[in-house]
């Protein structure tokens, strides 16, 4: 896609959300709170990689390749299609993503009404869906790593 945005990364962060959005809510388990950044970490490690695992298999099927077989290069990988060392990263940013980026986002969008927020989730749907068309009907293929 033409757009400075990350499709993948995108339904991560939705992942995560969906994922743990329940327990980074809970508040009132005392213990919880104690573990619940561990458990954060380790679910958006796995969910991510999860994630990332599926698009490599999508990716190939559909375009022969993905980005990034540079993971064969890393010590613990699989398949050049997921690494250890790119996972833990995946947890870190979801943690990040989790603990600062989203409460962020909360407390932005609470300010607006719901009509504006509505007209600003039109206007970027119509953005990311005539980008998609856009580089549908025009071939375009970025250039994968290492084909």
């Amino acid at each position: 896609m033409f757009g400075p945005y990350c499709p993948i990364y995108g339904v991560g962060a939705l992942l995560f959300l969906l994922s743990f959005g329940w327990l980074m809510k809970k508040k009132d388990v005392k213990w919880l709170n104690i573990v619940k950044p561990l458990l954060i970490f380790l679910g958006c490690m796995a969910v991510a990689t999860a994630v990332e695992l599926a698009a490599t298999y999508i990716l190939e099927y559909t375009k022969g390749s993905w980005p990034w077989q540079t993971y064969s290069r890393y010590k613990y990988n699989f398949q050049a299609r997921i690494a250890l060392s790119t996972s833990v990263r995946f947890g870190l940013g979801g943690l990040l993503f989790m603990y600062i980026v989203q409460p962020l986002f909360d407390r932005l969008l609470a300010r607006p009404k719901p009509k504006t927020i509505n007209i600003i989730a039109i206007i970027v749907l119509i953005i990311v869906v005539t980008d998609f068309i856009i580089t549908k009907v025009t071939g375009y293929t970025p250039v994968l790593a290492g084909t």
